[in-house]
Parts: structure tokens; sequence; C-alpha cells
């Protein structure tokens, strides 16, 4: 397991981001897999709990950092060898008496008396149970499942969980393009509100374009600026120092947030997931660093950077010539949604849309044209990720939670941690479950819980081909119910058929699921059988 190895970087994150928990003073911590103790100390200092449970399996390995923080005068330090892979753990440490919280009357309301903080982070990473890791299997039970049945510690209300991960099990959590939107990260978004406090500095999603990246990192730090919250000059990533700089140059400047339907992504640059390395090592080349020599009419080298560049170079030829014929499809789409906004306004005005909806009209028309022209399935499907990808994004009502972020995290470097990875610190607030617990013991709650999952095993589908691959004429019966799917200010399209299931909002899957349970001739989803992605939905890619 990756421990802190630093003393600054404790103290870095609680100037940081130390007012978001100050209401967290004097509260009970459990501390799972304290590991070296660094940061449990820190956290102990700052929150001074009423009682500090260290949970850490390990005591033979740590009990040298561990006793002298147990023998402290008046320590409110305590400590239990329980296992902390064994969800059980986490009744035993209250029957047992280890703590006392206070219990709420109402489950679903925060408690801040108690503060959870975790280390799963791993290395190398342990699978488990059908997960790929670990830390991504704390993260489904701490964040989704216990919250959602009121069990483990969210039994004494929703309880803020600070988790240590690795950075590779950040993604099913904090997603940042909309195709890694799936079901578990759906499930965990509508449980509560994730932000990333500290990570190592990623140059960008992949296949993400460069503007959207920008545009809102730029968000933040003008948001940040107006607050006066100010990341130290070490802690700030490429992307985040340029966009700090523009912002401080002007603060004069208006707010200046894209609303919905204000083109922010007009730079045709797409980042190429292995860009970072490709021009590292176009850059060597250049120097002379990497040594080829001319054989007849090929290059050739003993250095195997010159072959991993000859490979770039061929995938990033491939890139932009697909990305050519991408583009315009891709733009159409998107000027097509911005049409439906205009019109939007323009009717909640009183004014005349005529002209607007000709306009749509054309637009549609042309948009059809271009997709029949398309010889290929991967023409026709890439231009749909690439502009829910835009739109998802879009600064004004961003719909992934990482685009929502209030606060750019700290970049931390992996040599500040033992053994060297890539960590992050993930924050996790609590709120009602979309699906709370009351509802698993009842069948609609479970039926309604399989309609939502069996959605998502058709993700790149539309939400109305989706619901008629689930029943037939399902969509027809519930989508006139469900007026957020065909309104363009809450995630939706005039054209329902435009809506893919990755594009699902809270208030999308509310206003489903009570169409469904109002629908008279819905049949036993538990009583159909399930085929093809149906049978892996939920199930990650190794």
């Amino acid at each position: 397991m990756s421990n802190n190895c630093t003393d600054c970087f404790p103290d870095d994150i609680l100037s940081y981001v130390g007012p978001s928990l100050a209401k967290h003073k004097h509260c009970d911590i459990i501390d799972i897999n304290p590991g070296a103790c660094l940061w449990s100390a820190k956290v102990h200092d700052f929150l001074q709990p009423r009682t500090h449970l260290l949970l850490e399996p390990n005591y033979r390995f740590f009990e040298p950092i561990i006793k002298p923080l147990l023998d402290q005068p008046s320590s409110t330090y305590r400590y239990a060898a329980y296992d902390t892979e064994d969800w059980a753990t986490y009744d035993r440490i209250f029957h047992d008496g280890l703590l006392r919280p206070e219990k709420l009357s109402d489950p679903n309301q925060p408690n801040n008396s108690l503060l959870v903080v975790g280390n799963f982070a791993f290395s190398p990473r342990k699978k488990s149970f059908g997960f790929e890791s670990l830390g991504t299997l704390a993260i489904h039970q701490f964040l989704c499942q216990s919250l959602r049945k009121h069990s483990l510690f969210h039994a004494y209300g929703r309880v803020r969980v600070l988790l240590w991960i690795s950075e590779k099990d950040l993604q099913c959590v904090l997603p940042r393009t909309i195709n890694h939107r799936r079901w578990d990260e759906f499930m965990i978004e509508t449980s509560g509100f994730s932000t990333l406090i500290a990570g190592p500095d990623i140059p960008g999603a992949q296949g993400a374009e460069i503007k959207l990246d920008k545009v809102n990192t730029e968000r933040v730090a003008r948001s940040m600026l107006n607050d006066d919250v100010r990341l130290p000059d070490a802690r700030q990533s490429e992307i985040f120092k340029q966009a700090w700089d523009k912002m401080s140059m002007d603060q004069s400047k208006s707010d200046g947030e894209s609303l919905p339907g204000d083109k922010v992504s007009s730079n045709p640059k797409v980042w190429l997931p292995l860009q970072h390395e490709y021009d590292e090592l176009e850059a060597s080349y250049r120097k002379g660093e990497i040594q080829t020599r001319r054989v007849v009419k090929k290059v050739l080298s003993d250095d195997p950077r010159w072959s991993r560049l000859l490979q770039l170079r061929h995938q990033h030829g491939i890139f932009n010539r697909s990305w050519s014929k991408v583009e315009p499809i891709a733009d159409a789409c998107e000027k097509l949604s911005f049409l439906e906004h205009e019109i939007i306004a323009e009717e909640e005005k009183g004014a005349d849309t005529e002209t607007l909806k000709s306009n749509y009209e054309r637009q549609a028309d042309r948009l059809a044209k271009l997709r029949s022209n398309a010889n290929s399935l991967a023409l026709r499907t890439k231009p749909d990720d690439v502009v829910d990808n835009r739109l998802a994004r879009q600064p004004g009502n961003p719909l992934l939670q990482w685009d929502q972020r209030p606060y750019e995290p700290l970049k931390v470097n992996s040599t500040e941690f033992h053994p060297h990875e890539s960590i992050c610190l993930l924050d996790f607030q609590p709120k009602t479950p979309l699906i709370a617990s009351e509802w698993d013991k009842t069948e609609d709650g479970k039926e309604t819980l399989l309609l939502l999952q069996l959605l998502f095993s058709h993700q790149s589908s539309t939400i109305a081909e989706s619901l008629n691959k689930i029943v037939a004429g399902g969509a027809d019966a519930l989508i006139p119910k469900c007026p957020s799917i065909t309104n363009p200010t809450k995630g939706g399209r005039l054209n329902h058929r435009d809506v893919r299931v990755r594009m699902l909002t809270e208030e999308m899957a509310g206003e489903l699921i009570k169409a469904w349970l109002d629908w008279p001739f819905r049949p036993l989803l538990s009583k159909r059988p399930r085929v093809g992605s149906e049978l892996r939905s939920g199930k990650r890619k190794k």
C-alpha cells in the first residue's frame, strides 16, 4: 500500500481545503489503513476529534508509529486490528463499543459528527470480487451500496468519506469523458458529489478536445480568483497555470461562463491519448538524442524509442485523417443543439420562432445528408460520441461532476509516496440517493433499479432505442411522460431520438421511474431473460 512520505504535502491539503473540513471539528474519525499515519496525525491535529479509531490490520509493521500515538497523554486515538477488507468490520466497531455515534432520526440527513478517512491505494493493485482493484470495490461499497442501504457507518446518517485511491481507480467515480459514464458511475453520481482534492497532473482526458479542458479549467480558475482561493505554485497543473495567468491578467472580466448553446469547442484539434509521449519522442528525435542510420530506403535504429515513434506517427496520421471526416458531422449535430436552445429561449420570451424553426429544419436535413454519406459504422457513431462529450461538458451546465468541481486539485508527485505511485485523494459528500434503501425492500424498487441498469446496458444507444430493447413499445409509452428528455435546457433535445442513455440526468431518471410505475402494462423485468450486453451490464472492462 502506498503511504505519504513527505511532511509538507498534508499541510498543503489542509491549508487548501481546511475551511470545508471545519464543520467536522471534534467529530469521531474512522481511519482505515492509516499505515505510516503521517496523514492521519495531521488530520487529527486539525480536527481534534473526540475519538480517532485507527483500523490497521498490519500492526506489527506499523507498531513503532501507532503506539506513540496511543500512548500520548489524554490521547483520543483508539486502535483495532480488524480486517479492513471485511465489510462486517464496519458494523463490528459500533457493536463492540469502539465508537458510539449518535444515530439521527432521519438517516438521509448528513452526520457531520462522523468522518471516514481511508487508504485503498494498494501497490500492486489487488483484484477483488470481480472489480479491477480493492479501491474500486471500496468506492462501490462506501460511496453507493452502503449509502443506499443505510448500512455500515452510513447507518448513522450520511457520512463524508475521504479516500486515497490509485489514479487508475479514479475514472470509476470521476469520469472525464461521457463515454466513461456507465451504470456504476451513474449510481455513484446520484448518491453524492465527488471532488478530487489532490492527484497527478494528467495532460488531458482521453478522447476529449483540448478546448473543453481549457474552458472548464478557466471556469474553475475564475471562480477561485473571485473567492480568493489560491493554489500553491508548486501544486498547479500545467493547464491550470495557463488558465490562472489568463484570469489574473483581467480580473475585470465578467463571469464569462458559456450558456448552454454557446459554442466552446471550435478548436478542431483533438487530444490524442498518447499526445504527450508523441511530443516528447519527436522533440528527442529533433535534438538528435535518437540515433538513426539509413539502410537503402529504410531508416533504422537500435534505440527502442525509434520504433515507438514510428508507431505513434502512424497512429497520429490515422487519427487526424479520421477526424477530418468526423468533425463536419459533429459540428452539424452541435449546431442543431444550439438552434434548439435558441428556439426555447425565444419561446420563453413569447417571440416569433418561425425563422429559427425553418433554420432548424434545414440544419436537420443537412445533418441527415451528411450521415447518409457516411460510409462506415465509425463515421456514423463517432460524431455522436464527440457531440455528446461537447454538450455534457458545456461550462454553463456541465453533466460530468469533474467539470462541476469547485476548485482545481493539488498536483501530487509520485515521489511523495512510498512506493512511488500515482495516488489521488477523493472527497465524497453524500446526498439522498436517487433510489434509496426503502425501495430495495419492495418489488417496485427492485424493478425500477433493474430498469435503469438495463437501460445503461445500451449506453451508446438513444433512450428510445434502449427502452424498446427492454420492452416493445416502451419508448412510446414512457418518453411522453418525461418532459426533461425533450427539454434542451435540462439536458434533453427537442427530438428525443437525439438523447443517448449516457446523457441521462438524475431528473430524467426520476421521471422515467415514475412513468414506469404508473404504466399499467409494464412487464415484470425480473422474469425477463437477459441477453447480450445486458448480461455484462455494470461490469467493468478489465
